[in-house]
């Protein structure tokens, strides 16, 4: 199957004049397909387009679909931003629909494209859509979207919550800003998925 991946450049109007970022895309299958292609959209914001790669690289082979994944801003094989990752008002709603659009506009998929998208990406798809009224969306897939972020945050706590105390203590620590190393909470992490997400040995290395 078909597959090409690039860098396409993104500029935001909250970025620094002579900041430069970069969104990562991959596309899976035959761009001239009679099927309009599929854009991916992952959860977060944190994630990666990876732990939904199996799935829909079987659903672009299956059905001859061409499947575009994408790093969201931040994350994965895009530009990471470190000296902001705690400023939740940079970290807008905005800043991602903008990255969507522009990776719409970059790749030309205004004569029609779908959009799936899961958890936090099932609400930014509803967010694109009602901001930007894209042309040539076609269809829009939600999957597992919350429906309130305070809900989704209660949740969340709940969670937490029922971790052993200790890896609780260290989730809220690297939230709040006290670790800056991401691989010392890993393991937390692991676990807390295992909870909320796949109850499954072992837990497979996409997710």
């Amino acid at each position: 199957m078909q597959a090409v991946e690039g860098l396409i450049p993104f500029h935001h109007e909250s970025f620094p004049s002579d900041f430069h970022s970069q969104t990562w895309y991959k596309i899976i299958g035959d761009r001239n397909s009679e099927h309009p292609p599929l854009i991916v959209l992952h959860g977060g914001p944190g994630y990666t387009h990876h732990y939904l790669k199996p799935t829909f690289q079987l659903f672009a082979r299956q059905t001859s679909t061409p499947v575009v994944f994408y790093d969201q801003i931040g994350n994965g094989n895009s530009t990471h931003i470190r000296d902001r990752r705690l400023d939740e008002a940079f970290w807008n709603v905005d800043l991602f629909v903008a990255e969507l659009q522009n990776l719409v506009a970059k790749l030309g998929l205004q004569g029609g494209f779908s959009l799936y998208g899961h958890s936090w990406g099932a609400m930014l798809a509803l967010k694109y859509v009602a901001m930007r009224q894209p042309q040539g969306l076609q269809k829009i897939v939600l999957g597992s979207g919350p429906a309130s972020m305070a809900l989704s945050k209660n949740a969340a706590r709940g969670w937490i919550s029922a971790l052993p105390p200790r890896q609780a203590a260290l989730l809220e620590e690297y939230r709040m800003g006290s670790i800056q190393s991401s691989t010392k909470v890993d393991h937390p992490l692991e676990e807390l998925d295992k909870l909320t997400t796949l109850m499954k040995e072992p837990f497979p290395r996409e997710l």
